[in-house]
């Protein structure tokens, strides 16, 4: 499977670079997870959404009840051309799916911000980057 490129070549079409929530915490691979008091929705950026570039036609999520670790492979986005890979934001067990996403995957990438794909379970010292780290990160250009 493709991992999703640290520096997609541009921003989306429609999301200014500094348009990032600082509501959140965020990965280098394009994910962002949001407490919502008793875990961290996990979902995925419009910069993740940009490297989608043709129709979705599956979503893998992990199972519920399993532990994930940071960094490990949690996920995909498979389209008729290549799968892109999902990676565990933080450690933690899997606790919910999205029944919206799994039920549209395709909204993912069209309201990413609003479509959380799993909440899990969080270590309140997982390793996730500040609003201001992962702007700098798609602000940079290759």
């Amino acid at each position: 499977m493709k991992p999703v490129t640290p520096h997609p070549p541009s921003p989306p079409v429609g999301v200014a670079p500094g348009a990032v929530p600082d509501d959140r915490r965020y990965t280098p691979d394009h994910l962002w997870a949001l407490d919502d008091g008793a875990a961290v929705r996990v979902g995925v950026t419009p910069w993740f959404a940009a490297a989608v570039r043709t129709e979705v036609t599956a979503l893998h999520l992990p199972a519920i009840g399993v532990h994930l670790r940071t960094a490990a492979p949690a996920g995909s986005f498979e389209t008729a051309k290549a799968a892109l890979d999902l990676f565990a934001p933080c450690d933690g067990e899997v606790l919910q799916h999205n029944p919206d996403a799994l039920a549209d995957p395709a909204r993912c990438l069209r309201d990413p911000w609003n479509t959380w794909l799993w909440r899990m379970s969080a270590a309140p010292n997982a390793p996730l980057w500040s609003a201001a780290r992962y702007r700098a990160l798609v602000e940079a250009r290759p």
